[in-house]
């Protein structure tokens, strides 16, 4: 008897497996082209975008009525490949990701990559994937972030988008930020914890700073993580044009090793709280949180070799079982 426990498992691993497949079949347009600075526990903040992908998508393919379009918002998308520099694995990016998990596909993808080099190759690899008129590669990613908030206030139809922001310092200016955070969408920003307190009280960069944090108040932080909880509660401060803000604010700690010594950086997300109190929600973050921020050198080796096919140990991360009780809807059911 084939039970749907099984049938997800089969229908995650199919995912998976294309996942590496097309990752493959990418590598091999513009092959010296990838992304060289990712390392070992990049993995994990995949993991987490490939769940929310595969989640929001099957949500949101039900609030069609109330909203007709569905954008992906990826405004430091890279060249689609990552090199990990500490084992020499090659994976598909966020881009790819964000088409190989959606189910349904976003009716929009719309990406910025300021590198000639890398946002020619990510052209050529979407085009694979993607017929050209559902994509879009621009250069500057405040500029993307402005154009996409302009084009969904002008939209006839109504647009709900996830936007998908991997930095590597404080490209994103607060103003562009908060002009996309006005029109209703989910977040996903990787907050670059350390690196952000670095280039404040190391690097003295401080309009750059004002430019990120949309203010000063960054100088009464005493800690990085004063700095996260300010971002996100600049976050939270922002109305969309329906009325509500993004009571549902969370992040993730992704650590660069153990210890005081070693870097960190958090994953936040951002949503609404639905009529149904969202229980999906809650249920991701939970479990999210204990299998990412206690991992361990040996789960960051399951996740990458689980994206490169070497390991079928999906139940370390993907819930796969139906909740024991199903009055209430959880993460599990909205896996495939």
């Amino acid at each position: 008897m084939v039970t749907s426990s099984s049938r997800n498992w089969q229908l995650l691993k199919e995912k998976v497996s294309r996942l590496i497949s097309e990752g493959e079949k990418l590598r091999k347009i513009h092959p010296d082209v990838y992304y060289e600075k990712a390392r070992k526990w990049t993995p994990l903040k995949l993991i987490l975008l490939m769940m929310y992908v595969d989640i929001y998508t099957k949500i949101m393919s039900k609030q069609r009525q109330k909203y007709q379009k569905m954008f992906y918002i990826d405004p430091l998308a890279g060249s689609g490949i990552n090199k990990i520099k500490d084992t020499g694995d090659f994976l598909a990016g966020s881009p790819i990701i964000s088409i190989v998990f959606a189910r349904p596909l976003f009716d929009k993808y719309l990406f910025a990559e300021i590198d000639k080099k890398y946002r020619q190759a990510l052209k050529e690899r979407l085009k694979h994937l993607l017929s050209q008129e559902r994509f879009e590669v621009h250069k500057d990613c405040n500029e993307l972030l402005n154009k996409v908030a302009n084009d969904i206030e002008n939209s006839k139809e109504s647009v709900h988008y996830l936007l998908f922001i991997d930095c590597e310092g404080m490209e994103v200016h607060w103003k562009s930020m908060q002009k996309i955070l006005s029109y209703p969408g989910d977040v996903i920003f990787v907050f670059q914890t350390n690196e952000v307190w670095e280039t404040i009280h190391r690097w003295r960069k401080h309009k750059t700073a004002d430019s990120f944090f949309g203010n000063n108040d960054w100088r009464n932080a005493t800690t990085p993580e004063d700095l996260l909880e300010l971002y996100k509660n600049r976050i939270r401060e922002v109305k969309t044009i329906e009325g509500y803000h993004r009571e549902l604010i969370d992040d993730i700690t992704i650590k660069g090793g153990r210890g005081p010594g070693f870097f960190h950086y958090n994953v936040i997300f951002a949503t609404k709280k639905t009529r149904g109190g969202s229980p999906w929600y809650f249920k991701f973050i939970e479990y999210a949180k204990k299998k990412i921020e206690k991992y361990t050198g040996d789960a960051i080796k399951i996740a990458l070799d689980i994206i490169n096919g070497r390991s079928q140990q999906l139940d370390w991360f993907f819930p796969l079982t139906r909740p024991r009780e199903p009055r209430h809807r959880t993460l599990n059911e909205y896996f495939p």
